[in-house]
């Protein structure tokens, strides 16, 4: 598939770009909404954007460092087009600006708002997840492909949580692994990262509360985990759909092997309460 192929390409020259800066000393600023941004996610876009619009010239493109809130032009393109490109340059910066590993490149591409395809690079790691509708989820690692399939998911009292590492101290981890009345928890950066791991049988539960929380956040993985068995929805229990007017998550996000996901949705409001995030 082109699409599959320009995709891969596109998001490991993104992550050399990305790995130039790794490792350095590298300025950080925040952007209008208080997320960070630093000179790799803008190489990263840069890259990105102009082979996806070399490549597929009439597609659409919707990122997290291209997206301008008030431009409803751009908006209007973008719902009109039936073809849309979907990408986080970077996703995990605070992890990435600490060197942790746990960041990710993502693109996925729609068709009438269906995900057709994802592609989730974590370059510090070499670790490259894709997914194709109907075709299966694959995590390819040091040049082993491995078809991804949730395998003998467990139970809420014996599941592993990934909970971010950004904002959250290993106490109130800890806190929020006993309320949900599970197991044990690891934490992780990156939406991508945290979804590949439920992908790979390695935890069970991911909640992002966040109002910031996108589309460019959720779609890539979200085909991924889906393709592997497993289930994300909005904190409704509402299968999240993508291209909307507003990008923001307005029900954050649950990402499970299946298994505990009804379980998980009847207390995931009081254990990690989720705000909406205000409109412009």
């Amino acid at each position: 598939m082109l699409e599959l192929d320009v995709a891969i390409q596109l998001a490991k020259e993104a992550g050399r770009k990305i790995m130039e800066f790794y490792g350095s000393d590298v300025a950080v600023q925040l952007k209008a909404d208080g997320t960070p941004v630093t000179p790799a996610d803008i190489a990263s876009s840069r890259a990105l954007i102009r082979g996806l619009r070399d490549t597929f010239p009439y597609h659409s493109i919707l990122s997290e460092e291209t997206f301008q809130e008030k431009d409803g032009r751009a908006a209007k393109k973008r719902l009109d087009n039936k073809h849309l490109w979907i990408v986080d340059e970077l996703d995990g910066t605070s992890d990435f600006e600490k060197r942790t590993g746990d960041f990710s490149v993502m693109i996925a591409y729609l068709i009438e708002r269906q995900p057709i395809l994802a592609v989730v690079y974590a370059p510090a790691k070499d670790k490259l997840f894709t997914a194709t509708l109907g075709g299966g989820a694959w995590l390819t690692e040091k040049d082993v492909k491995t078809r991804l399939q949730i395998t003998n998911p467990r139970t809420l009292e014996n599941a592993l949580i990934a909970l971010s590492r950004k904002d959250m101290t290993e106490e109130q981890a800890r806190e929020i692994c006993a309320k949900f009345g599970a197991k044990g928890f690891r934490q992780a950066g990156s939406f991508g990262v945290k979804v590949g791991l439920i992908a790979e049988n390695q935890v069970d539960l991911y909640v992002n509360s966040s109002p910031n929380a996108a589309e460019w956040d959720a779609c890539a993985p979200g085909l991924v985990l889906s393709e592997a068995g497993g289930r994300m929805t909005g904190y409704d229990g509402d299968t999240i759909t993508f291209n909307n007017p507003s990008p923001y998550l307005p029900n954050g996000a649950v990402c499970s092997t299946g298994l505990i996901h009804v379980p998980v949705l009847a207390c995931v409001k009081s254990v990690m309460p989720f705000t909406p995030r205000k409109t412009a």
